[in-house]
């Protein structure tokens, strides 16, 4: 299974990338946010991939971050919701966007990815809330990154005997009001929310 690629940007269309990986092309599915991201870190390209198999072909699904193909992989697993499907939901909602929608119960949002009506985008949200706060949102920057102390700041209100679809929210719109903080103002700023 091929999981990463590392290589030169050799050429890409709609929908697509083509990288080069020492002198073997590889074509990648991709979002728009993750082509744009491509383009713009040309000429060298790094991508995580998904690899599907089936019906004699192998298909690869090229993500920027691990937030991306985490949240591709949680929609592959709603009862009919595909890859071309879980893209266009990608293409609409950003990993960040998608959990809040999910958390809020917001099937209005979700319908706004191509292909997404209302019937799906309840499904979405059934069978996925049970995941919100434990998937990436965010690009993964390392130790301190704004998704780590996000992560870090779910459990802890979790740990303080919050449900987790209550500590998203809260915390969801404290992050939006104070970007760039730490785990510990988060909970701080999202307490506060709950208060009120």
């Amino acid at each position: 299974m091929i999981a990463k690629l590392r290589g030169i940007l050799d050429s890409t269309g709609d929908g697509w990338a083509l990288i080069d990986v020492g002198g073997v092309g590889y074509q990648v599915t991709c979002t728009r946010r993750t082509l744009g991201w491509l383009l713009s870190a040309r000429p060298e390209a790094e991508i995580l991939v998904h690899t599907s198999a089936r019906d004699n072909a192998v298909e690869l699904f090229g993500f920027r971050d691990d937030a991306e193909r985490s949240w591709f992989r949680a929609l592959l697993t709603v009862q009919g919701i595909g890859a071309k499907t879980a893209l266009a939901t990608l293409d609409a909602l950003a990993p960040a966007e998608l959990e809040q929608a999910v958390a809020a119960s917001d099937a209005k949002a979700i319908t706004r990815a191509e292909g997404i009506g209302a019937k799906a985008a309840s499904r979405i949200i059934a069978e996925l809330k049970h995941r919100v706060g434990t998937l990436p949102t965010a690009p993964d920057a390392g130790p301190g990154s704004d998704a780590n102390a996000y992560r870090d700041a779910v459990e802890a209100l979790v740990a303080l005997g919050y449900g987790r679809l209550e500590a998203v929210g809260a915390l969801s719109s404290a992050q939006a009001r104070h970007p760039d903080v730490s785990a510990e103002v988060l909970v701080r700023h999202a307490l506060q929310a709950i208060a009120r």
